[in-house]
């Protein structure tokens, strides 16, 4: 038979991508490998199928959904580049992967480490996160979906498209479809999906890769979809006992039955992931399970194919009830009716007539006999027995059905890993919610306790909260250094710390009443309500002024700055104090200053010294102004009152002497 070729490989769509290989095929479109011609980078095309493009409003919708996820632009999700249509069908350009999926590494290698399937769970919660912040939900996360780049960073791939696959084919909204490996029990139910059926997913996905096996690896479709349902998978501790329970506990809360007790969203779901990778030592991490090898084991070929048989499975209304069974009921008894019947008989002796609440038909003229008599006073006391009977089952079935008879004994679990905890609280018959609290006494992810109290009893249909110990909580010191005492308690208290011994010192930058330091310091990770104490300045150091007079300028200096203090200086003439010591300062000695004021200093130049002025020949007048305006007391000595004028100077002209000193003038 001649091989027929895909009409579209080497096909050019939109006069720009080059089709050059088949990459593979799914249930709504096939995968190849292109050429963006005008960019020069290689790409991923998928093109729907003929038959689908037929469905009305498909073409569309395929489009519409593709330009939903091309909002999302996330390291962790396939890139959309463009859409458009050819034939009526529609296809997506998106960014090409070269690595291999998820599912074919598993397939190399059996298992992952543990920090790798802790590290791709993370990098998947964070990408499913930022697609539920813009109400994208993948609806099949399953490892075939995920896709490993050539550095190992997982990329979802196929966001949203599941359920177009769904309309294609027809089937109703209450249809379940997707993969049933990874189906979470709401789907398998028929309700509407939300983002937590791809954190459901993504626990079960860690599951395999850790354990290297399927979550629930056997059976039909439809048996496989209802032990999501009723069970859980087996513990990864359980089967390589080298798993820590913690990680089991975190499988737990993503892939719980309930979708309530889930984390409230794929973002939270990232940090329970994040906190094991923190807190495990690397030589937990760094292991990795045993498994047989997938090239060798036929039990392992057989299983792969019946995971490909069930890759895709459609479970309708009728099918998931088939797969159902029915719960006990109880059935409430009532009393019989307290009314006459007759039976009466056909002529042909085979036909039977009951008349209900007619009475008897008693002939009144034929006396009853003493047997008739005693046995009509006997019947009493047994229609009365019949209905305390009835009435005793009423209360009973009452009691035992919405009485106190119907509730149940919490179990005590207090110190169980979650696993353990729920599993006991479910067989029991409760329906848990699991909340997470930090605690000082029990381990982390271990059960604190229950509300209701384990031992206390409760109703079956009341939701049992499960709290788990997040470990002892750990805080950070605030920087309250600036703020005042008080301000600075209240912070510490805030942040769940006590305040211990407050001492106080001195400080040149910290204002009086204001915190200097704490002790643990800033910054610091401390457990919760650890004491902080705290330091407190009372101001700037008080300084008594030194006194300075008659001391140089250096001394002085020497002197002030030993003491915190600052000095500036003047100068002036001085005629008692020598030059270059101090003549004053302010302010006094003995008065109060603190660390960093100014102390201001007046430096003796010494006396004034000037030139006696040249005053000979001139008046008596002339020559006192002059001399009187230079700083001297005139002497006057006069020896004739002929001319009136200044013959000498004594000191003479030129002369230099102190301001102040007395010059003597002869006058003729």
């Amino acid at each position: 038979m001649e091989q027929r070729t895909d009409p579209l490989i080497g096909s050019m769509l939109d006069g720009r991508y080059l089709v050059s290989s088949e990459i593979a095929a799914g249930g709504m479109a096939t995968v190849y490998r292109g050429h963006d011609t005008r960019l020069d980078r290689a790409v991923a095309i998928k093109v729907m199928h003929p038959h689908l493009a037929k469905t009305p409003g498909l073409t569309d919708r395929f489009r519409a959904e593709a330009r939903a996820i091309a909002k999302v632009t996330h390291p962790a999700i396939v890139a959309i580049h463009d859409q458009g249509q050819i034939e009526g069908r529609g296809y997506l350009v998106m960014e090409y992967i070269s690595g291999p999926s998820l599912r074919e590494l598993l397939r190399q290698q059996g298992s992952l480490t543990l920090r790798q399937a802790l590290e791709v769970t993370e990098q998947i919660l964070v990408g499913l996160s930022a697609a539920h912040q813009v109400g994208l939900i993948h609806r099949d996360i399953k490892p075939e979906n995920i896709l490993l780049t050539r550095d190992g960073q997982p990329k979802i791939a196929d966001f949203g498209l599941a359920h177009l696959l769904g309309e294609a084919t027809g089937y109703s909204t209450s249809a379940v479809m997707g993969t049933v490996d990874y189906m979470a029990p709401e789907l398998v139910n028929g309700e509407t999906p939300d983002a937590s059926c791809d954190i459901y997913a993504a626990g079960l996905m860690l599951s395999e890769m850790i354990s290297g096996k399927l979550p629930f690896p056997t059976g039909t479709p439809i048996s496989v979809a209802w032990a999501h349902v009723t069970s859980d998978p087996e513990p990864v501790h359980q089967q390589f006992d080298w798993v820590p329970e913690q990680v089991d506990d975190a499988i737990g809360v993503l892939a719980a039955r309930e979708a309530r007790s889930r984390p409230a969203d794929a973002a939270a779901a990232a940090v329970i992931i994040r906190d094991l990778l923190d807190s495990l030592p690397d030589q937990v991490l760094n292991k990795r399970s045993e498994v047989p090898d997938k090239a060798d084991s036929d039990a392992t070929a057989m299983l792969e194919q019946v995971s490909n048989n069930r890759e895709t499975a459609i479970l309708t209304g009728a099918a998931k009830r088939q797969s159902q069974t029915e719960p006990y009921r109880f059935i409430p008894v009532n009393p019989p009716a307290l009314t006459n019947s007759a039976e009466t008989t056909g002529a042909g002796g085979n036909e039977t007539a009951k008349t209900i609440g007619k009475p008897r038909n008693i002939s009144v003229s034929e006396p009853e006999s003493p047997e008739k008599k005693l046995k009509k006073h006997r019947i009493w006391p047994i229609l009365l027995l019949v209905f305390v009977i009835a009435a005793a089952i009423s209360v009973a079935a009452w009691w035992f059905l919405a009485g106190p008879g119907s509730r149940i004994t919490v179990p005590s679990v207090a110190g169980q890993s979650q696993t353990q905890a729920v599993k006991q609280l479910r067989n029991a018959g409760f329906e848990v919610i699991l909340q997470r609290e930090f605690s000082d006494t029990v381990d982390r992810g271990k059960a604190v306790g229950t509300d209701p109290e384990g031992g206390t009893k409760a109703y079956p249909d009341q939701p049992v909260r499960l709290y788990i110990s997040k470990g002892i909580e750990m805080v950070r010191v605030p920087n309250i250094t600036g703020k005042t005492q008080r301000d600075g308690t209240a912070a510490l208290q805030k942040a769940k710390l006590k305040v211990g011994t407050v001492s106080e010192e001195y400080s040149d930058t910290v204002a009086a009443g204001q915190v200097i330091a704490t002790d643990p310091k800033a910054g610091q990770s401390v457990k919760h309500d650890s004491i902080v104490k705290l330091t407190v300045s009372k101001g700037k150091e008080p300084v008594t002024v030194p006194d300075l007079a008659g001391s140089t300028l250096t001394e002085a200096q020497k002197v002030v700055e030993t003491l915190k203090l600052k000095v500036s200086s003047s100068e002036n003439y001085s005629d008692t104090v020598p030059k270059g010591a101090i003549i004053s300062q302010d302010p006094a000695a003995g008065e109060t200053r603190y660390h960093g004021d100014e102390i201001k200093v007046v430096v003796s130049k010494g006396p004034e010294m000037v030139a006696v002025p040249d005053v000979v020949r001139k008046s008596e007048a002339d020559a006192r102004q002059t001399l009187e305006a230079a700083g001297f007391v005139v002497n006057v000595n006069r020896l004739f009152s002929i001319a009136d004028k200044v013959a000498q100077t004594d000191p003479a002209a030129g002369t230099v002497v102190k301001v102040g000193s007395t010059v003597t003038i002869t006058v003729i």
